[in-house]
């Protein structure tokens, strides 16, 4: 078992595998966080790092998915929107506000790509929250 805290991620709301070699990706208090999985097969041990660089920082991010290699899209669960993150520039992209974030907070629950989604032809997230389903085009 391998145990390790990272005091500057705060408290841990998701965590999941990317498609990026040994990486994980974990939403925080204080937003998108990159983790690189070390294994030595030689000795047999594993260790994990944080990676310095983050994104979304100081703002709670409570749900992310990745839609292609090294690209994401998260869910700011204070700010009723949602922020492209392209892990591989290093970059984060535009923010995307919700449609009903002048009515009312609007939490999100859950993100999933469209079946048959394509960055070309289908690029759409749809996301369920407190208002419903919404759909996020990407492109």
């Amino acid at each position: 078992m391998v145990n390790k805290r990272f005091d500057p991620l705060g408290h841990i709301y998701q965590i999941q595998q990317t498609s990026l070699r040994n990486e994980l990706i974990c939403c925080t208090y204080t937003g998108v966080h990159f983790i690189k999985v070390h294994v030595d097969k030689q000795y047999s041990t594993m260790s994990l790092h944080l990676n310095p660089l983050c994104y979304i920082t100081e703002q709670f991010v409570n749900k992310v998915i990745e839609y292609d290699h090294g690209r994401f899209l998260a869910a700011i669960w204070d700010a009723t929107k949602y922020v492209l993150i392209d892990h591989e520039q290093e970059t984060m992209g535009e923010m995307i506000a919700h449609p009903k974030q002048d009515e009312q907070q609007v939490r999100c629950w859950g993100l999933a790509k469209l079946p048959d989604f394509s960055l070309s032809k289908l690029p759409f997230i749809i996301a369920r929250d407190n208002t419903g389903l919404v759909l996020i085009d990407i492109k």
